[in-house]
């Protein structure tokens, strides 16, 4: 029989199969065909029986099933096969991952029942279960089993269910999980998204002490006409309990000095909004049921382009908060920014400001707090174009000749707590430059394949002294090599001499193997001048140029194949010999995604032990 007839063949079987008695042939909720292709294919049409061998492939969407030799018969649910053979939720799964089975129920649309499955890496048994029930996201049923090796707390297991929004939708939804310590603690954790929230929220408990994570945002429009928007949105990010702190393998998370949760009603026509609702902070960490300081606030917003050369945005609220622990606490707060870049003539022009701030009074006392930096460039680019193969992408070479100032101030009384953003580490007082300066560049900026240089002289100061510094800068950019460093050199004079500096280095393609490394150094330097001097973040993060000495961090990728990706990472401080954080993991996915299997382990400053999880993610095509 030739290629055509058995297509043609195996056509009629399937239909056969699908057809059901004529007795039952109006009934609305019987399965739908099965569709099944084969070398050779036999039919038993009083058993309603179908023997494929040789290439056999089986599908029932989002369900793929091949084999060498599988035995289908029709049932009420739908089909059962009946074979060794392997399972996937796209028709590119199969390498390096697989799922094994002995026999098999198909039962459309989008439920799959596995007996004896196997999870296979390169044919390799790693992973047995006697039953498995798979379903399409877009209906209930069961996730992955969850394991884990969380450092001192012991084994952690637990399974879970999806429950869909709408029956048929595989883009939103409730997955409940829950599971047991093996030392006698429990979690449970759920994570719902619509198309307007995201919200998890995760109980632990462990020797007693409990943990409650909250991680909501979202919001929704109440109505809409063609001048204004009226909406409700809400932010909540809090972390309570010190077993909740304790629990967080994020570093970044755990770092965090205060629990913050907003819920606001909201007016915008054009670029202007009107806000009004209520707010509470609280330090993190404290008890479960402690709500710490909350109280009504309003709030003013505004963000537009400047006249097509930039853009800014400003917020101002204030509000009350009371607690147990505190007094009513009036307060106000701002936080605006802008940036513009223009030409004046043949010069190049670009200015940004950055300020937040706020003021608070309960009474007793009254404070302020606030930081704000601005930051101004004049340059006269020359800029000439050598020929190239490729006329849209040509060799450039850039000199630009530069005068560059700025300016950082923080202020900091710690009457309300902390400012929008800002993490634990605090910065105070201010400092200013001025210099001048010659870049150099040349490369094909298309295919971000080039190289930068900066040399510029000023000085630095605050209120009471001043000191001449050298910055310099540069910056190296290849498909298999990238740097980028930033440093200054401060000389004594009015003070004592210093130096900051922040570099990072990428070894490898990005989309291969690949080394990051971060190092930053601060000696001699106020935190304050040290970010003047490198352009950091106006908001400092936790130990990053805050800290005397150096810092640093490191990331290694190594995708062995296209299924097979290894990373891992640390951050430390340098100089006192600390390790912040380290991270390492292992990744498994056939070609399209449809099955992610990840090992990964890490640890964390502030939490004993190592912790180890595996995740399986199964993934039909939505």
């Amino acid at each position: 029989m030739g290629e055509g007839q058995r297509r043609c063949a195996v056509a009629l079987a399937v239909a056969s199969l699908a057809a059901p008695a004529v007795a039952r042939a109006a009934e609305p909720d019987l399965p739908p065909a099965v569709d099944a292709r084969a070398d050779d294919v036999s039919l038993d049409a009083r058993e309603r029986e179908l023997l494929l061998k040789g290439h056999v492939r089986v599908d029932s969407p989002p369900f793929y099933l091949t084999s060498d030799e599988l035995l289908i018969r029709r049932t009420r649910l739908g089909a059962d096969v009946e074979g060794k053979g392997k399972v996937a939720f796209c028709p590119c799964l199969g390498t390096p991952l697989a799922v094994g089975f002995d026999r098999a129920t198909v039962a459309p649309p989008g439920d799959l029942f596995l007996e004896d499955p196997t999870l296979r890496v390169y044919d390799v048994p790693v992973l047995w279960l006697p039953f498995f029930w798979l379903r399409s996201p877009g209906r209930i049923g069961l996730l992955a089993p969850d394991v884990q090796y969380r450092g001192k707390d012991g084994m952690f297991l637990g399974d879970g269910v999806h429950l869909p929004l709408v029956r048929g939708d595989t883009e939103n939804g409730v997955d409940v999980r829950a599971g047991a310590y093996t030392a006698g603690g429990l979690a449970v954790d759920v994570q719902a998204r619509t198309p307007m929230t995201l919200t998890h929220v995760r109980w632990d408990r462990l020797h007693g002490d409990d943990g409650v994570l909250v991680d909501a945002r979202g919001g929704f429009d109440v109505s809409r006409s063609q001048e204004s928007v009226h909406a409700l949105a809400w932010d909540v990010d809090a972390i309570r309990g010190g077993r909740g702190v304790l629990a967080t393998s994020d570093l970044e998370a755990a770092s965090r000095v205060y629990d913050r949760a907003t819920a606001e009603t909201s007016w915008r026509s054009g670029p202007f909004t009107l806000a009004s609702g209520v707010r509470s902070v609280s330090a993190r960490g404290t008890g479960v049921l402690d709500v710490g300081a909350a109280g009504p606030m309003v709030a003013a917003r505004a963000s537009e382009a400047i006249g097509g050369a930039g853009a800014f945005d400003a917020t101002i609220d204030g509000g009350q908060l009371r607690g147990d622990a505190l007094r009513a606490l009036s307060y106000a707060r701002a936080e605006t920014g802008a940036m513009v870049a223009t030409r004046i003539g043949g010069l190049g022009a670009s200015a940004s400001a950055r300020g937040a701030g706020d003021v608070a009074d309960d009474g007793a006392r009254r404070g302020k707090d606030g930081v704000g930096a601005l930051r101004a460039e004049l340059a006269l680019p020359l800029v000439r174009a050598y020929g190239a193969a490729d006329e849209t992408d040509p060799l450039l070479h850039r000199l630009e000749p530069r005068l560059a100032g700025g300016i950082l101030g923080a202020h900091d009384e710690d009457v309300l707590g902390a400012l929008p953003g800002r993490g634990a580490a605090l910065v105070h007082g201010a400092a200013w430059y001025l210099g001048g300066s010659i870049y150099n560049a040349l490369g094909r900026w298309g295919a971000r394949q080039g190289n930068e240089v900066e040399a510029s002289f000023g000085a630095i100061g605050d209120d009471s002294r001043a000191r001449p510094v050298l910055r310099w800068r540069g910056a190296t950019t290849t498909k298999y090599l990238g740097t980028a460093a930033d440093a200054a050199r401060v000389f004594p004079g009015m003070g004592p001499a210093g130096s900051v500096a922040v570099t990072r280095y990428r070894i490898g393609a990005t989309d291969g193997v690949h080394l990051g490394v971060l190092v930053a150094v601060r000696d001699g330097v106020d935190p304050v001048a040290a970010r003047v001097l490198t352009d950091a973040p106006l908001e400092p993060a936790t130990g990053f140029l805050a800290r005397e000495g150096w810092t640093g961090g490191s990331r290694l990728s190594i995708p062995w194949t296209r299924g097979v990706t290894t990373s891992m990472g640390a951050d430390g401080d340098l100089s006192a010999k600390e390790l912040l954080a380290a991270r390492a993991s292992i990744e498994l996915r056939d070609r399209c995604g449809c099955l992610v299997v990840r090992a990964a382990g890490g640890h964390r400053l502030g939490r004993p032990g190592v912790d180890v999880g595996l995740t399986v993610d199964f993934v039909p095509p939505r």
